[in-house]
């Protein structure tokens, strides 16, 4: 008798770029406190030759709902230009469905922006270049209250 061993491999079929809904309080020109909700998935099907006795390739969906909480430092503000780095660690909820086989995974969502930009003063438009949960490359609009 022989026992193999084989990882699958995975390719993303389809993704679900994040929806993202954030809160700061701004305590000064400098410093924010806030909380951030985001939601995103993706489609993933096993590369096709990944194992020798021919099985048929799994399919697999995952959705994730990530909350949390995050630490902004303006370090950069000039007139209506601001740049910014951000930071937060929080929790993630993943719906996964394998061959329509639905379960259910919790994990640490985080996030951590290397560099925001942000331009306005009411009606603020920003770009991000980060990594985490919340997207890597990021583009929006917010407004100032």
């Amino acid at each position: 008798m022989a026992l193999t061993f084989s990882y699958a491999k995975y390719e993303v079929t389809s993704f679900y770029g994040s929806v993202d809904f954030s809160y700061h309080y701004r305590f000064n020109k400098k410093f924010s406190l806030g909380i951030s909700a985001a939601t995103n998935g993706y489609d993933e099907k096993v590369k096709p030759g990944w194992d020798k006795n021919g099985f048929s390739p799994t399919e697999r969906k995952r959705r994730f709902v990530s909350v949390l909480p995050v630490f902004r430092w303006n370090w950069f503000y000039h007139h209506r230009l601001s740049l910014y780095s951000e930071a937060g660690i929080g929790y993630r909820h993943e719906r996964r469905y394998t061959n329509g086989v639905q379960s259910e995974h919790h994990g640490v969502a985080w996030q951590f922006t290397y560099l925001g930009v942000e331009y306005g003063t009411r009606l603020v438009g920003f770009a991000e270049l980060a990594a985490g949960d919340l997207g890597s490359f990021n583009l929006g609009a917010r407004i100032r209250f």
